[in-house]
């Protein structure tokens, strides 16, 4: 079944996105204080598995170190970014959102999200556990794009892309397997992106995403000077 709700303020929309995913503020985005607000998100919730689709004006969602201990720790979400632009920032990482950018984040952790113009997206949100991983490589999926250096990124945004749209109309029990299938893929394609079906490849995996973030933090604030 899917739920649909509307707001024309921010207050409004923080009640709305906290209730549908977890305790999160929203404000204005940078320059656009005082700019009128719209916000609308669509939600279906399958077998544990949250998959909404939102759209709305620009403005900034935090989950702060202080909200992290109000609940709705141990999930992952997954965005698909239809239209408009984001940044993610979370765990000194950052992700630019631009259409059809696939990003994974921990709840379990302080993040941002930054939209300097109206944006659709859809959103999967659901348990650590679900991706039948190691808790240390499922630790290190904070801030992560899943379709830049893997061939199965693409695969796994179709297959979401579409999932969203055909999941509100499925009885409970097919929309739940459509769903975990989806987790599914998504698990399969985090696996090939660490490269750690074992320890001493997640240990590799870790070493390697901490080189090629200190690497590329000149290019990271390059892009964060140009969305804010």
């Amino acid at each position: 079944m899917r739920t649909c709700a509307t707001a024309m303020d921010y207050e409004t929309w923080r009640g709305i996105i906290s209730d549908s995913f977890v305790p999160l503020e929203a404000e204005s985005s940078p320059g656009h204080a005082g700019d009128a607000f719209r916000g609308r998100i669509e939600l279906s919730s399958v077998g544990g598995i949250g998959l909404s689709t939102l759209y709305a004006s620009p403005h900034t969602v935090r989950r702060t170190e202080r909200l992290t201990g109000a609940g709705g720790g141990g999930l992952f979400k997954l965005s698909l970014q239809l239209s408009g632009r984001g940044l993610l920032v979370q765990d000194g990482r950052e992700v630019v959102l631009e259409p059809g950018r696939l990003a994974l984040y921990d709840t379990s952790q302080p993040y941002e999200l930054t939209f300097d113009r109206d944006f659709s997206s859809h959103v999967m949100m659901f348990p650590h556990a679900a991706l039948r991983m190691d808790p240390a490589q499922t630790g290190q999926l904070t801030a992560t794009a899943l379709d830049a250096d893997h061939h199965l990124g693409d695969a796994v945004g179709d297959f979401l892309r579409q999932a969203a749209g055909v999941v509100p109309e499925l009885g409970p029990t097919v929309g739940a397997r459509l769903a975990r299938n989806v987790v599914d893929l998504v698990g399969t394609l985090v696996t090939g992106i660490l490269g750690c079906n074992t320890a001493e490849g997640a240990a590799a995996a870790v070493g390697n995403r901490i080189h090629d973030d200190g690497a590329s933090s000149a290019c990271l604030l390059t892009r964060r000077e140009r969305i804010s």
